[in-house]
């Protein structure tokens, strides 16, 4: 079938955009822009409007990575990566990070 997904991250991008269906402001200081795929990477880009964004992500970056690590995909051992690209209001690219597979703590059986 042409056009069809070939890897878990195209399968799971799928499924999390219509979830999202960026882009989605989720409160006056947090827009997810999109939600795409490289590879077996999932890339969330989000911007951050507050006028000084970094701690703001700095915090996020926790919570982020605790809900990631308890998504199935992860559980399953699928290797998805996920990477969370941050831009300021003006476009400008914070640090990113990337959480893999291998940063997640195993998950009890």
């Amino acid at each position: 079938m042409a056009g069809a997904p070939n890897n878990p991250a195209e399968l799971a991008l799928q499924e999390i955009r219509d979830e999202i269906r960026p882009p989605r402001q989720l409160d006056d200081m947090i827009r997810i822009d999109d939600v795409t795929s490289e590879g077996n990477t999932i890339i969330y880009h989000i911007t951050l409007t507050t006028t000084d964004p970094q701690p703001l992500a700095d915090s996020m970056t926790v919570d982020l990575k605790n809900d990631v690590c308890h998504k199935q995909d992860f559980q399953m051992g699928l290797g998805i990566t996920v990477e969370v690209r941050f831009k300021d209001g003006n476009g400008n690219l914070l640090a990113p990070f990337t959480i893999r597979p291998s940063d997640c703590p195993q998950v009890p059986k």
